[in-house]
């Protein structure tokens, strides 16, 4: 197995690579993107049992680099989950979904705004605990893990407040080929800070 880490590292750095390609031309600014974003959004996903959802929440980063003024190719990597009541439990279970992978964008730079569609494809762990009972002070789980491919259109929306740092606004949709017993986990929304070099 792919470790999702590893794979974007090998991104960022043939990203970097192709950047430095275009050293004979004017490069666009920035060439270097990256920063951090906290999330929320809506978490489902399908158990033999029925349904689980709930508010997600999470943090997750990304670097980016410019290849041509339009064109951005990086890395993104996230960690997001949410908890649940069960019915014959309660509360205490959960799922919890990491991943990263490679990205592409395609911009429109305009003055002090950039407004960016692209898509992430990589790889990502889901792991799930789900209490069914409790028996004095023991409580009766089951515990699942999956790894599961994970592709994610999302639009990025990009406000310069200085020449190094921009305010980003991002919005996704996390689908993946094992996601528990689904393929789509849902929408979420981002804030964060990115820094431009």
């Amino acid at each position: 197995m792919i470790h999702w880490y590893k794979f974007s590292c090998t991104i960022v750095f043939l990203g970097f690579s192709i950047s430095t390609l275009f050293g004979s031309e004017p490069r666009p600014r920035p060439v270097l993107n990256g920063g951090m974003f906290y999330h929320v959004g809506a978490g489902r996903i399908r158990m033999d049992t029925g349904i689980a959802s709930g508010i997600s929440r999470g943090l997750g980063g990304r670097i980016a680099f410019s290849v041509s003024p339009r064109i951005r190719i990086g890395a993104m990597g996230f960690s997001t989950g949410f908890t649940y009541r069960s019915v014959s439990a309660g509360k205490g279970s959960y799922v919890d979904l990491s991943f990263g992978g490679i990205t592409l964008e395609y911009g429109i730079p305009l003055k002090r705004v950039r407004i960016s569609g692209g898509l992430l494809a990589g790889m990502g762990t889901a792991r799930q605990l789900h209490i069914i009972g409790e028996e004095t002070n023991l409580k009766i789980v089951t515990y699942e893990k999956y790894t599961t491919w994970i592709f994610m259109p999302m639009g990025l929306l990009e406000v310069q407040v200085s020449e190094s740092l921009s305010l980003a606004f991002l919005a996704d949709w996390v689908t993946g080929t094992a996601l528990i017993a689904g393929k789509s986990y849902g929408p979420r929304i981002h804030i964060g800070l990115l820094f431009n070099r």
